[in-house]
């Protein structure tokens, strides 16, 4: 423990900022991979579970139809990644086969993760509508995204050319964090991209 306190200590004080960062990113994902592997394999548990369960002769045909359309959600959660009512993932698997696969049902998936509603607009085509809301926070970390993407690579670039621990490594730790930070905001406002892409289709095919 002391001798790697003191390696610790020792990049410190001589700048070496980014192999500490380095080695905390490494910490983190060997953690985060074996947390998500369990994640999975409790959702794949819950399916068997009710499909067990759906053998049983002490349950109403009522309820097995419930629990039927309970494991679809959760087929569908463990392959696409996005929770949804069973008449919504029906409409989507419609809408698919509407535009011929044109998009594709990860790019509905990423929509999905916006609760929209299905509508027949008055020309007889479909759209996934969601909330003003919605719309806002999608442009939001669209525009916020970019901007933090553009000013980190700016920081990062001037701290290159002048020496990338010439400013210290607090300015270089700052500029990673805000490119990071763009970098999932851009990700966030995928699912909006997705719903607007998918319209546009749709407005064409239907």
């Amino acid at each position: 423990m002391l001798d790697l306190a003191e390696k610790i200590t020792n990049h410190l004080q001589s700048g070496h900022i980014i192999v500490l960062v380095a080695a905390f990113a490494l910490s983190l994902a060997r953690r985060y991979f074996p947390l998500l592997n369990a994640y999975h394999e409790h959702r794949k548990r819950r399916v068997t579970e009710l499909e067990n369960i759906i053998k049983s002769r002490h349950i109403s045909p009522q309820f097995k139809r419930n629990l039927k359309e309970e494991i679809e959600c959760e087929h569908f959660k463990c392959v696409y990644g996005v929770r949804a009512r069973k008449s919504l993932i029906d409409q989507v698997f419609m809408l698919h086969e509407i535009i011929n696969g044109e998009r594709t049902l990860n790019q509905f998936a990423n929509a999905l993760k916006l609760y929209p509603k299905v509508i027949q607009t008055h020309d007889s085509s479909y759209r996934l509508k969601v909330g003003l809301l919605d719309y806002f926070f999608g442009f939001y970390h669209l525009f916020f995204g970019l901007l933090f993407l553009v000013v980190g690579a700016i920081t990062l670039t001037y701290q290159i050319d002048k020496g990338l621990f010439a400013l210290g490594g607090r300015p270089l730790i700052l500029s990673l964090v805000v490119i990071v930070g763009g970098l999932y905001m851009l990700y966030m406002s995928t699912s909006i991209y997705s719903l607007m892409l998918i319209n546009r289709t749709l407005k064409t095919r239907t």
